[in-house]
């Protein structure tokens, strides 16, 4: 496992209804890497925080590097670009369970966690997409 500096835009599409999603948009530095079977391996556990309403929705997920889907915890997580060097283009999260709660333009808290780093924070804040 090694420690790396990248950045990261995430992007966290929540489907409101048929006709409308809310996007929340962050910045994120890498905190784990490990190596399997001769990929890299991103993992995460993330905690997203609704200060309005004091509402969480838990997260975990995988990143490899290559177009990659992957199901976990009712969460699609989407890979939309390929890599480039240790830094992930773009990554779709679809949370159906949680969208009720979302309003445009509003801040949100994340927390990343890694073994090696268990209180990496970063913000966002909800778009109209």
């Amino acid at each position: 496992m090694k420690n790396i500096s990248a950045f990261a835009i995430l992007i966290l599409l929540i489907s409101v209804s048929i006709h409308q999603t809310i996007a929340v948009e962050i910045t994120q530095r890498i905190v784990s890497v490990f190596k399997q079977g001769g990929n890299k391996i991103y993992q995460y556990q993330v905690d997203l925080h609704n200060p309005s309403s004091d509402t969480y929705a838990g997260m975990s997920f995988y990143l490899v590097p290559s177009k990659y889907v992957l199901k976990y915890w009712n969460i699609v997580v989407i890979q939309r670009e390929e890599m480039d060097a240790d830094v992930p283009n773009s990554l779709v999260f679809v949370l159906p369970d949680y969208a009720s709660t979302l309003k445009p333009n509003e801040t949100f808290s994340f927390g990343f966690t890694a073994s090696n780093d268990p209180n990496i924070k970063v913000r966002g804040r909800t778009i109209l997409a």
